[in-house]
């Protein structure tokens, strides 16, 4: 799978759009939807931030190396996603998960089902950009809907991959929380099926991952704002009430947080702290 290829993979099947990634990573959904079409390629920073936000080594994101998840729970399809997006995460399951499964060696799958969700725990090894296996093993955790569980099963028997299952109370977690305890009790789980090189590098890269959401210190929001007039302006007037009163605004909150207001139609941009 290609750098595009795996970005639209990982996305649909984690239930995402292109507009909520392009939100978490600071850029916008043209940008986002050019990097999945291999028409342009992220910039390291940027392509750390999407490694980040899914949870993935960038080492695989980027070139196809090193243990590729840290830690996934894929999101299943929500319902207020709009018709439009449920089709999409559908068809692009049906055609990108099997071309998962061919570019990774399966170790381990176990299907957990209970009367309120079905989910899935799957150890595998990754190939890099050579056709060789990686040292470490990987684990995901892949929550479905019926829709994505029907996908997945017709997946792995299209591979021939077994699937146990195991009723979901014989877990000693609650397992739609995303914690370390959580995580320990899938590894608990895997050790027992699958011979893991590192446990204490996998407790290490979840508590760096779960830590990730406080060591951003710069967003990007994109916010439509109407201005309107009693009286007759120009666009351009309009624009600059508007800069100027994001300029001097007021926000209590605490120090060293600034707010940087930048005007695309000039390029100019303008800081201002934040009391």
């Amino acid at each position: 799978m290609d750098f595009g290829t795996k970005l639209r993979f990982l996305r649909l099947v984690q239930g995402l759009s292109q507009t909520t990634l392009a939100s978490l990573v600071g850029t916008s959904p043209p940008y986002l939807a050019r990097y999945e079409a291999a028409v342009n390629r992220p910039k390291r920073d940027a392509t750390l931030m999407l490694a980040q936000s899914l949870r993935v080594s960038v080492e695989w994101l980027d070139y196809g190396s090193g243990a590729p998840f840290l830690f996934r729970v894929w999101a299943p399809l929500r319902e207020e996603g709009t018709k439009k997006h449920r089709a999409a995460v559908i068809r692009g399951t049906e055609a990108l998960f099997p071309e998962f499964l061919s570019a990774n060696k399966i170790l381990y799958v176990v299907r957990y089902v209970s009367k309120y969700n079905v989910h899935y725990l799957m150890a595998f090894k990754a190939q890099d950009a050579t056709g060789k296996l990686v040292d470490d093993a990987s684990i995901v955790i892949i929550f479905v809907d019926d829709e994505l569980d029907e996908i997945l099963i017709k997946c792995f028997a299209g591979r021939h991959i077994d699937v146990d299952e195991v009723d979901n109370s014989q877990l000693d977690v609650t397992p739609d929380a995303d914690s370390l305890d959580v995580f320990e009790c899938y590894l608990e789980t895997i050790t027992k099926k699958v011979q893991l090189f590192n446990v204490a590098k996998y407790t290490n890269d979840f508590l760096r991952s779960e830590n990730f959401e406080g060591q951003k210190r710069a967003w990007v929001f994109n916010i439509n704002i109407n201005v309107t007039s009693d009286v007759e302006i120009t666009r351009k007037e309009a624009q600059k009430i508007l800069y100027d009163a994001i300029k001097n605004l007021d926000v209590r909150y605490r120090p060293g947080l600034r707010l940087i207001i930048q005007n695309k139609s000039t390029t100019e941009a303008n800081s201002t702290e934040l009391h």
